[in-house]
């Protein structure tokens, strides 16, 4: 099971498995995995060595693919704070910092399992404040106030009718901006909705939010319909983004990649497998004849950690905005090599996701804020210096790269939010070969028009 709760604007979240006696191998080496990173939690001690250690204790089984990669996070006011427990992380532990870290374990013979910790670096080690292993009677009753402090925060939600809770599956996409810009526009409130962010470290993430329901709508991919296949309780309501104009491949400095052809072989950094990064580098690869295994792909998370391992060569290029290639061509830290627009055509790049308790409970506030969104597009298409204004506070990028940007991304943009059936068969049929699934499922089964009217 997997717990996410908000206390006094802070997150915390966990995962629990429960052993029925079929997946004890793997939950053993979970558990190892475990005390091995909280033996290893020291000031100063740095992230990409305790994951090493963590993946090494994990072995022979694989890193469960829920976590995208990732072996923990901050603990703070958005539900994963930084930094991400990456392989390609190299910042350090501080003292007295809280961390929550997770470990799975999965192995089609010996099951799946996956275990948490909060713990508190202290200056002779960690401190371990909750631990989802159910022995210790303290554990439970540290669930249940948790759990308690959720049903508080549900209650408070449910007072404020009209606010509704946004998760981004990234920070910085322009595509993603017209949250902020109907809010800076009063956009929102002319809908009567008051509308809150909350940021994730990739798709898998952006998921478990609505599994956990700490969001109401989720901003993510089309390949992230997949999901949804798997049990995740949303929908897809609207048809946010179409064809991948704004997202680009981006390789280092180095001279030996030059054209997309030099990319066979090469490792490509995506947020987390399953996300509409790790579907690009995958479909990219079979259009230009390798399979989709002609690259390899590394889940890095969040942008920085990215760009941090493009500039180490710890990969050869990433999946990112178009924007950052322009953004390291101005440094000379890299290059923008290509645009998957030119590559792929029938395709839902971003779609927005409804809990099933938002469109069982809250119907209206659905329909609404889909109406509000599409007004939120139609000024951003009328308005582009005021648009580009608004966007650089949510993207950070300077305003000759966001006017850029700006031309890329709105041609994309949809204006009736509408489903394309070519669309939704490519993102269908692409779930087995990328291994996101077994089979191609029902796409009719995972979205939903009836809130566009």
């Amino acid at each position: 099971g997997y717990l996410a709760v908000k206390v006094l604007g802070y997150w915390a979240d966990m995962f629990v498995t429960v052993d029925d006696g079929t997946i004890t191998a793997a939950a053993r080496h979970t558990e190892a995995a475990l005390d091995a990173i909280i033996a290893n939690m020291l000031p100063g001690a740095q992230i990409d060595a305790i994951h090493a250690i963590a993946v090494g204790a994990l072995a022979p089984y694989k890193l469960h693919p829920v976590l995208g990669g990732s072996i923990g996070h901050g603990i703070g006011l958005s539900l994963h704070e930084g930094p991400e427990f990456q392989a390609s992380d190299d910042a350090v532990l501080v003292e007295d910092g809280v961390y929550s870290l997770q470990i799975g374990a999965a192995d089609i013979k010996a099951g799946n399992a996956l275990t948490s910790a909060i713990v508190r670096v202290a200056a002779k080690g960690a401190e371990v404040l909750v631990r989802s292993r159910p022995p210790a009677r303290r554990v439970m009753r540290v669930f249940a106030a948790l759990l308690l402090a959720g049903m508080i925060g549900a209650a408070s939600a449910a007072a404020a009718a009209d606010k509704v809770r946004v998760g981004k599956s990234v920070s910085q996409p322009f595509a993603f901006a017209p949250v902020e810009i109907g809010t800076a526009e009063g956009i929102w409130a002319k809908h009567n909705l008051e509308v809150e962010t909350v940021i994730f470290a990739g798709d898998a993430k952006l998921q478990q939010g609505m599994v956990a329901n700490s969001v109401d709508f989720g901003l993510g991919s089309g390949p992230a319909m997949g999901f949804l296949a798997k049990g995740v309780p949303a929908k897809a309501v609207g048809a946010l983004a179409n064809e991948p104009l704004s997202m680009g491949l981006i390789v280092g400095a180095s001279p030996d990649i030059q054209k997309p052809g030099d990319l066979k072989g090469k490792k490509i950094g995506v947020t987390t497998n399953g996300s509409l990064s790790y579907w690009l580098a995958r479909e990219l690869s079979r259009q230009m004849g390798w399979g989709s295994n002609g690259v390899e792909t590394v889940a890095l998370g969040a942008i920085g950690a990215q760009l941090a391992a493009l500039k180490r060569g710890q990969v050869d290029g990433v999946v990112l905005s178009a924007s950052q290639g322009y953004g390291l061509e101005k440094t000379g830290d890299g290059r923008l090599l290509l645009q998957f627009g030119t590559y792929i055509k029938n395709f839902h790049t971003h779609v927005i996701f409804a809990t099933d308790a938002m469109i069982a409970d809250k119907p209206d506030q659905v329909r609404r804020f889909l109406a509000g969104w599409k007004d939120v597009i139609a000024f951003m298409a009328a308005n582009k210096a005021e648009t580009v204004r608004i966007a650089r506070q949510v993207t950070g990028l300077d305003e000759e790269i966001e006017s850029r940007e700006y031309d890329d991304v709105m041609p994309m943009m949809s204006r009736d939010l509408r489903f394309s059936a070519k669309a939704l068969d490519v993102i269908g049929d692409s779930f087995p070969e990328m291994e996101i699934m077994p089979a191609k499922p029902d796409m009719r089964t995972l979205y939903t028009e009836e809130f566009l009217n």
